[in-house]
């Protein structure tokens, strides 16, 4: 009695791990379409990625989706210019956001992207090539809803270049992380970021890949586009610096 009892409860279980392994093989081409869909359908630039990999196990009892060779390319007048590679991003949501259809929003609980280049850039004009977001007049109902327990970013670089005021910083080797909640209109992200920065302008350079530590409470004003240091604690070259006021 007790031999069968195993047996079945084995043959059992198994069959449940089994499909379990099977629902990401169902479900990886209705996201792919899901998240590229969304993800264009709010910008005016291109987004796009190799592959994808689902798993059921590393988050339960949430959904894992992690991205590969992910390129997002940018609009004019820098149209074709790239803006965003990474080699790497994943995010967690629920089971049951893999069932929505392609026009109803979805919820994300945490991200992480890793090896990320990021090229930032201002032409002669004025013009930021990163202005890439649909306006909300022109955007469709459909798109992610954050809900952030947290996100990392790791081994990633940044490469700012304003050649209106003659301006380049670079931030390589980034280790940042964060914590908030940001489906709200006003919310703070405690923050921590370690880096390598370099930064000239006018043709000097001032800092060539000198050590930075921040950690950081930023409040977030999404209806004014509003960003404030609210607690900071920074470092570079081990000299401690002070940022207040906000970014608009």
């Amino acid at each position: 009695m007790r031999k069968k009892l195993l047996r079945t409860l084995i043959v059992f279980f198994g069959l449940i791990l089994l499909l379990l392994a099977m629902v990401p093989l169902v479900f990886r081409s209705g996201i792919d379409d899901l998240i590229k869909k969304n993800v264009n359908n709010n910008i005016t630039g291109t987004f796009d990625f190799d592959r994808s990999n689902v798993s059921l196990f590393r988050n339960f009892p949430n959904i894992s989706v992690t991205l590969e060779d992910i390129a997002l390319k940018t609009s004019a007048p820098f149209e074709g210019d790239t803006l965003l590679l990474a080699g790497e991003a994943g995010i967690v949501m629920g089971i049951g956001e893999i069932f929505k259809g392609q026009n109803q929003p979805v919820t994300v609980k945490s991200l992480f992207i890793e090896d990320a280049d990021l090229f930032l850039e201002v032409d002669n004009s004025g013009n930021p090539n990163y202005d890439i977001a649909v306006e909300d007049e022109n955007s469709e109902n459909s798109g992610f809803t954050f809900q952030l327990d947290g996100y990392t970013i790791r081994d990633a670089r940044i490469y700012y270049d304003n050649r209106e005021t003659d301006i380049s910083l670079a931030v390589e080797d980034i280790q940042h992380s964060g914590e908030g909640d940001l489906s709200l209109d006003d919310t703070e992200l405690e923050t921590t970021t370690n880096g390598l920065i370099s930064f000239s302008m006018d043709g000097v350079n001032y800092l060539s890949r000198n050590p930075v530590n921040l950690e950081a409470l930023i409040g977030i004003d999404f209806q004014e586009q509003k960003y404030s240091f609210l607690e900071n604690n920074a470092y570079i070259n081990q000299l401690p610096l002070v940022f207040k006021g906000y970014v608009q």
